[in-house]
């Protein structure tokens, strides 16, 4: 049990119990999505949303945004405590709980930025506030030399891209965050317009083709894809497309079948295939997946069109 968070739990259930809507969090020390959930009610609460809930929607960004560029050192109320309640329970720690913007309270920010991969300004803004009242994670949870170099991929995604997408997890966990932030990485280093993360025909048709002794973002996309996929161990994120990372292709290539095998090159059937759980759906294949259980007549159908493998 940790006696500062407990601390703010007494203060969130006494402060705020009285107004509807509000759940009181649990008075237990530990840190958990019911206690993150009645610090984001508080703070809905201060920002004069009557209609309290869980999340940390729209309305709530677009109320925050009215006033974070006065919270900033100096300011003061209870808008402060929930700030310096939210650093508790990420294990950051504000120095007090007091209701008072000072320099420590800044040097939390500064260590949260950090650990987010982002500039360690001091300067609290919506997308940071969003990530600190939140369960999301910015130590490694479990420390391997693989989850430091996703959590170092993690930052540098948020590094470039998070006054678009947020300010995503850097918890050394592959997750559909990060996923949809390297295709979305992609996106941009494609010059895809509206791009959104999402792998649909504008990004299929702007994949490029890319060999050894290719240097750039593309190719730094393909080194993190290989990374989270089991291959390019070493992780070398450079940006350089070296004979290495050529022979990691094909070892990619082979593992998935994917024609021709030995080609070094990245093509977009290697690249989807390394940033969407289908792959290039338009590609050759000789095998299908089924909910169902087949028939005869089925599959003497499926061996007909030449498919001999069924899963």
């Amino acid at each position: 049990m940790d006696e500062r968070v407990k601390e703010v739990q007494v203060w969130l259930n006494e402060t705020y119990g009285g107004v509807p809507g509000f759940e009181k969090a649990p008075i237990d020390g530990k840190t958990g999505w019911p206690t993150i959930y009645s610090l984001r009610e508080g703070l809905q609460h201060e920002l004069g949303i009557s209609a309290l809930g869980e999340g940390f929607g729209s309305s709530t960004k677009a109320a925050l945004s009215n006033i974070i560029n006065k919270i900033r050192p100096g300011y003061s109320g209870n808008i402060v405590k929930l700030i310096k309640g939210a650093f508790w329970c990420k294990g950051i720690n504000p120095t007090d709980f007091s209701a008072s913007y000072g320099s420590e309270l800044t040097n939390a920010v500064k260590t949260l930025q950090s650990d987010a991969g982002i500039t360690a300004d001091g300067i609290l803004t919506v997308q940071l506030m969003a990530a600190l009242f939140d369960m999301s994670a910015f130590v490694v949870i479990h420390q391997t030399k693989k989850s430091e170099l996703i959590r170092s991929m993690q930052q540098y995604l948020n590094s470039k891209y998070w006054q678009e997408l947020g300010i995503m997890p850097c918890d050394g966990i592959y997750q559909r965050d990060t996923n949809t932030a390297l295709i979305y990485a992609l996106q941009k280093a494609c010059g895809v317009s509206g791009a959104n993360g999402n792998y649909g025909p504008g990004t299929i048709a702007a994949t490029p083709t890319v060999s050894v002794g290719q240097k750039g973002e593309v190719v730094k996309i393909i080194q993190y894809g290989l990374f989270v996929n089991g291959f390019n161990k070493a992780g070398d994120f450079s940006g350089y497309y070296s004979s290495k990372i050529g022979e990691e292709v094909v070892a990619f290539r082979k593992f998935m079948k994917l024609a021709p095998e030995t080609s070094t090159t990245a093509d977009l059937t290697v690249i989807k295939g390394l940033l969407t759980s289908n792959g290039n759906t338009n590609r050759d294949s000789i095998a299908l997946d089924t909910s169902k259980q087949l028939t005869d007549t089925d599959i003497a159908n499926f061996k007909r069109y030449g498919f001999l493998v069924a899963t």
